[in-house]
This record gives structure tokens, C-alpha cells and sequence, in this order.
């Protein structure tokens, strides 16, 4: 991933998460820790979140309209704050040498051949851009945190992360010297997808530096959401249904895990919502479709990976069926299955 700063569009209908917001804010502003992790299942609003905390702490919380908050932290970060942000994602194959110091390969200058240079990468160039003002604060979002081998890519950053402003050795030494340090003025938020299974757990020594922020699908504002009245209480409907605990797709009866939190793996509540500021022509045609490829893939998934039992897809059949979901999505099926055919 480039260093450029990165922020998509999207639109601004998410449930606010002001719980979680404040908690982060709160966390901060009392320097009880600078480096924070958002953890829960998929599709819960965790970058968004992140996007709004950075927004808030670098402008202010009165400076993020509260009617559209991810909307406005875009612009604030885009515009007034670029060069105090910066968010990066973790990959499986990232490492130390992606992320703090390592080895370039580079043309020499002589002889047609090439040179080896060690140079400061993504983290250790943002630190010294926030000690070279430390009147600022800096936020620097890692999405996916845990998707990385992560005591392998933060090293010795470890300590630093602890002890701020103490000098850290690193392995690469750059113009002879090996040592620098993380400042104050820097805060790390991280994002982290509890029902992936493929991903590592991350180790107590990492572990204690961060504090950790559980957000929970949250179906407060599904309804809302949608122009269609009638599809907004669909919606809800559905939201409740299949997360509900007692007799939902996600209750003990279904669960191959039975020690499993269901708060990790609950689908999100951002694949419920409409997109009222687009106003979409068929919004039930809309919520049938997320339903088909987005939500119940994950489901799908969730199966192949032991956590949920397949039986729970006969559950997510007559949920459908008795909102009126089933004939529409067996329709949408037929269509897919023609257009791959045609097309291969």
C-alpha cells in the first residue's frame, strides 16, 4: 500500500458509535494509553470509527458535525488535517521491513549496477514528522492490525510503544545510526476482525500495550436507514431475527463453538443499511441483494470455518421466507447462474 492517506467514500448512514467514539477520545485525552485497537465482527463500523476518533482528537470533538460525523471527519482529514493522518493496512505478507526500516535495492550510480539502501519506511518517517512539531497531534490508523504477524512487524517498537521518547535500536542502521524513537504526540489506532479464524491471535507482550475497544453490531439505526418505510422495518426485522440469541442463526443451537462470544461473530450491522443519501429506484431489489452477496456469504463462511453448523442455513431460509425474502432471492439466483453461463 502506498503512503498516500486514504480514505473512501461512503455514505454517511452508519449507526454513530458515539459509545465507542467517546470511550477512545476519553482514552487518549487522559493519556491512560496512545494506542488503541477497535476490535469486532465484520461490517460493525470499526474504520468508520477510527476515522471519526482521528478527526475528533486532531480537530476537536465541536469540529465534527454530529448529523454526519464520517462525512465531515473525510473532510477534515483530507483537507486541514492530511499531513497529521495517515492509515495503513496489514496484509499476512507485510513485515518489519514494509512498515519501520529496511533495505532498498536501487540503480548505482556507477556501472550500470545496483546498490543496497536502508531506508526509514512507512511508521519510523510519520514519527519523525510528528517530533518535528511537537506541538501537533498525529493519528496513524492501522486497518486489519491483526491480519499481520504483528510481534514480527512492530519488533522492538514494541517497547517503544510503552516507553515513548526512549530511544529503540533497531536492526538497521541508517547513515550509522540504529536508534530511534516513537514521540508522544502520536496516537495508533488499530482495526481488528474478530471472526476471522485465518488470522493469528495476538501475543500478551503486544497485547498489553494496547487498549482494547469491543465494537458490537449495533442495529439501533437499520430502519432508518431506507427511504421505503416498509423496506426499513424489513431491514430491522431481518437484523433481529438472525442475530437474535435466543432462536437466531447465531443462538447456542447453531454454534459449533460453544464457547465462541457471539459479539465476535456477529454479522454487522453496516450490511442492513440502505443508502438514503443515494436514493437507490428498488430498495427492496437493494436489500434482497445484500442479502444474496453479502450477508449470507459470510455465513457461508462461517461454516466452512467450524464456527457456525450448517443446519443454521435452514434457520436463514425460513427467516426469509416469512418476510416475504425467499421468492425474490431464488429469482435473483436463476439470473446469476444465465449471466454466468453467458459469460463463460
Amino acid at each position: 500500500m502506498s503512503e498516500e492517506n486514504v480514505i473512501s467514500n461512503v455514505e454517511d448512514n452508519s449507526p454513530k458509535n458515539e459509545g465507542v467514539v467517546e470511550k477512545v477520545i476519553e482514552i487518549f485525552k487522559n493519556g491512560w494509553n496512545k494506542q488503541v485497537i477497535l476490535y469486532g465482527p465484520p461490517g460493525t463500523s470499526k474504520t468508520y470509527s477510527a476515522t471519526i476518533i482521528a478527526a475528533k482528537l486532531l480537530a476537536g470533538s465541536d469540529r465534527v458535525d454530529t448529523q454526519n460525523p464520517y462525512n465531515s471527519a473525510q473532510e477534515l482529514l483530507k483537507n486541514e488535517y492530511k499531513d497529521n493522518y495517515k492509515i495503513v493496512q496489514f496484509h499476512p505478507s507485510y513485515s518489519y521491513e514494509d512498515f519501520v526500516r529496511g533495505i532498498t535495492v536501487k540503480p548505482a550510480k556507477r556501472n550500470n549496477g545496483i546498490t543496497y539502501v536502508t531506508e526509514s519506511k512507512i511508521f519510523e518517517k510519520f514519527c519523525k514528522q510528528a517530533q518535528g512539531n511537537k506541538k501537533q497531534k498525529y493519528v496513524l490508523i492501522i486497518d486489519e492490525i491483526n491480519r499481520a504477524p504483528l510481534a514480527s512487524v512492530l519488533g522492538e517498537l514494541i517497547y517503544g510503544l510503552e516507553y515513548r521518547e526512549s530511544s529503540i535500536a533497531t536492526p538497521y542502521a541508517i547513515n550509522g545510526k540504529q536508534e530511534f524513537s516513537i514521540p508522544d504526540n502520536l496516537y495508533i489506532i488499530g482495526t481488528m476482525n474478530t471472526a476471522d479464524r485465518s488470522i493469528g491471535s495476538i501475543d500478551y507482550a503486544v497485547r498489553r500495550r494496547f487498549a482494547f475497544v469491543q465494537v458490537k453490531s449495533n442495529g439501533e439505526e437499520i430502519e432508518g436507514s431506507w427511504i421505503d418505510k416498509n423496506v426499513g422495518i424489513k431491514a430491522k426485522k431481518l437484523y433481529d431475527k438472525l442475530m437474535n440469541e435466543e432462536d437466531g442463526i447465531f443462538s447456542k443451537e447453531y454454534l459449533e463453538d460453544q464457547d465462541m462470544d457471539v459479539n465476535d461473530i456477529k454479522i454487522g450491522h453496516t450490511y442492513f443499511l440502505g443508502r438514503k443519501n443515494e436514493a437507490v429506484e428498488d430498495e427492496k431489489g437493494y436489500l434482497e441483494y445484500r442479502i444474496e452477496y453479502q450477508i449470507k456469504p459470510i455465513y457461508e463462511e462461517y461454516i466452512k470455518d467450524g464456527i457456525i453448523k450448517r443446519d443454521g442455513l435452514k434457520k436463514f431460509d425460513e427467516i426469509l421466507k416469512k418476510l416475504e425474502l425467499k421468492r425474490r432471492m431464488n429469482r435473483m439466483k436463476t439470473i446469476s447462474k444465465n449471466i454466468e453461463m453467458r459469460v463463460f
